[in-house]
């Protein structure tokens, strides 16, 4: 038990000696990705530490730069909210205090886009609706495909020409908006579901 605690004490003293010389590693870089958009050098500075401190890697370095860059974006994304709420907050106050200001609506819309600005990707639930609409739309065709197969076959003394099923599929498909092609509705179902 008191190996384990010295053992742990050791490396804890180790990571804190070790913390400055990555730091400031850490600070190189950005500074020269601050002078040099297009700068490609890191692997140069590191590989020069490495010489002087056997025990550093690049995973060390790299590792401590993304964390920091998380950092400085979290720190970004709270004040674009906490100026977000401001502005909402004055534009409230604006909208209540003159009748004669802009339009409703404008102050939403400009909210929502800075809003929109913080979430980023798509709307929550998006790609569920579009999964569900894609669904019915397929459902949609077969039972569209099996009215118009009936009719057709009803219309030719229960018999359909050659590649007539075909044509009542592709202008199904084209009638719905339905662009994927790996989905075929087979003629068994259509005559399963007709029965």
């Amino acid at each position: 038990m008191v190996k384990v605690n010295s053992q742990k004490r050791k490396n804890q003293l180790i990571k804190k000696a070790r913390s400055p010389v990555i730091l400031s590693l850490c600070n190189k870089i950005k500074l020269a990705q601050q002078q040099d958009k297009f700068f490609n050098g890191a692997e140069t500075i590191i590989s020069k530490e490495i010489e002087l401190y056997p025990w550093l890697t690049r995973n060390m370095v790299y590792g401590r730069v993304i964390r920091r860059k998380l950092k400085e974006k979290k720190e970004l994304e709270g004040l674009i909210k906490e100026t977000t709420s401001i502005i909402s907050n004055t534009l409230t106050m604006y909208n209540s205090n003159d009748s004669g200001g802009r339009p409703e609506g404008s102050t939403n819309k400009m909210i929502q886009s800075t809003n929109n600005f913080i979430s980023g990707g798509r709307p929550e639930g998006s790609t569920n609706k579009m999964i569900q609409s894609t669904i019915n739309l397929k459902e949609m065709a077969k039972d569209e495909i099996a009215i118009l197969y009936a009719q057709k076959r009803l219309a030719n003394n229960g018999h359909l020409k050659r590649g007539s099923y075909k044509m009542i599929h592709d202008s199904v498909m084209q009638k719905l908006g339905i662009i994927d092609k790996t989905f075929v509705v087979n003629v068994r179902s259509i005559q399963s579901r007709i029965r």
